[in-house]
């Protein structure tokens, strides 16, 4: 499988993007196609963002289908899984990465299918990873995003509780960035719905979460309201 590893790494960074997924809810429509600013489609953001920070080695979990629409792309080593969840996509990546690197890595996990343009949160998370076995990077919620996302509940920079699409949850925050040390790939559970489980297991058993919150716009294009409120904004 070819690498690009950047230069200048101390450490083994691999970023994932679940790209196996549906897209039920946009009736199938490609969303990490979608148009974005500068030229670019929702995916090319998400590569972006790990090559401005020197992250290039790079794996994205692809259905059969997407995997047709994206033979053409280089940006990243390609995974086409048969999966039910994006957690069990998450599981299988994290297999092959496992098998290739002989010494402890991280993981950086970014949606293809929102936007967000952040500075420097992505090298806060590298650094907190020397400390904490998982870092996520939350935005602070706005009314419309309320249920939509996982939210988290955040005492003195470290997550203390996270609930998954709850309409009913008052926490201020919700996490769109998803770090962690490869140590803990071995309990990743391919049933969850969602990898941000990882986070409820962590804080079950006594791991502490690094929370970095951002003060810049996230969206999550996963419906078309919410990806037409991206583009009013941004674009």
């Amino acid at each position: 499988m070819a690498h690009q590893l950047c230069t200048n790494n101390t450490q083994i960074y691999v970023g994932i993007i679940p790209i196996a997924g549906n897209a039920s809810r946009m009736r199938g429509l490609p969303k990490f196609l979608l148009p974005a600013k500068n030229n670019m489609t929702l995916l090319d953001n998400a590569v972006s963002v790990f090559k401005r920070n020197n992250i290039c080695d790079l794996y994205a979990g692809l259905s059969e289908s997407n995997d047709y629409l994206l033979q053409n792309n280089t940006d990243f080593n390609k995974i086409v899984v048969k999966t039910k969840t994006m957690t069990e996509t998450v599981k299988q990546i994290t297999q092959i990465t496992d098998s290739e690197n002989v010494e402890t890595h991280r993981l950086i996990l970014i949606m293809p299918d929102t936007y967000f343009n952040v500075t420097n949160e992505i090298n806060l998370v590298k650094q907190y990873l020397d400390d904490y076995k998982i870092v996520l990077v939350c935005w602070k919620i706005k009314d419309y995003q309320i249920g939509k996302v996982g939210q988290c509940k955040i005492v003195n920079n470290e997550v203390i509780d996270i609930i998954d699409k709850d309409k009913d949850c008052s926490y201020p925050h919700f996490w769109g960035i998803i770090s962690w040390n490869s140590t803990l790939n071995r309990i990743i559970n391919p049933e969850w719905q969602t990898i941000g489980d990882l986070v409820r297991e962590a804080i079950k058993n006594g791991i502490a979460v690094r929370a970095i919150v951002s003060d810049s716009d996230y969206y999550d294009c996963g419906t078309f309201d919410e990806y037409f409120q991206m583009i009013k904004t941004v674009l």
